[in-house]
């Protein structure tokens, strides 16, 4: 028997470091932090472009139970400051029309976690403060950009 094997597509992990006064001490910041006006200050290597093209979509699946695409468009790339300030505004968005749409559901008695909403997106279990993005993996073939996260 022969096995063919397709060429593994081209992906590419795009980190996100945070400092407050020194750059070596750094951390993976939530996604809250991506929407401080002085994200460009804080962020490790703000302005390196990392993704070239200017028309991309990005999947937030976390922590959604019906997870979503949307498009971003720039001229001349996407800086790192950039993706992540659009990875903020999605996520924002994501959770004002699930607030608009069916309320704040609110948190179990005695945990952090939210209680899960039932509106276009199904939030369960974290706010936006909650998550922290690992790292953006895009694929430049799809014009995709999908996030790695944890809680």
């Amino acid at each position: 028997m022969t096995w063919i094997c397709k060429k593994a597509p081209d992906i590419t992990k795009i980190r996100f470091r945070w400092f407050d006064d020194t750059p070596a001490d750094n951390f993976q910041p939530s996604i809250s932090f991506f929407g401080d006006p002085e994200l460009k200050d804080h962020i490790i290597e703000p302005d390196e472009i990392v993704i070239k093209d200017q028309i991309i979509k990005i999947k937030f699946s976390y922590p959604l139970k019906r997870p979503t695409v949307r498009e971003y468009v720039t001229v001349g790339g996407f800086s790192r400051v950039l993706l992540a300030q659009c990875i903020y505004e999605g996520y924002a968005t994501i959770y004002d029309e699930e607030e608009q749409a069916v309320g704040n559901p609110g948190h179990y008695e005695n945990l952090y976690n939210r209680k899960t909403s039932d509106g276009p997106y199904g939030i369960w279990g974290h706010d936006m403060g909650d998550i922290s993005v690992i790292y953006a993996g895009y694929s430049p073939e799809e014009k995709l950009c999908w996030l790695r996260t944890e809680s």
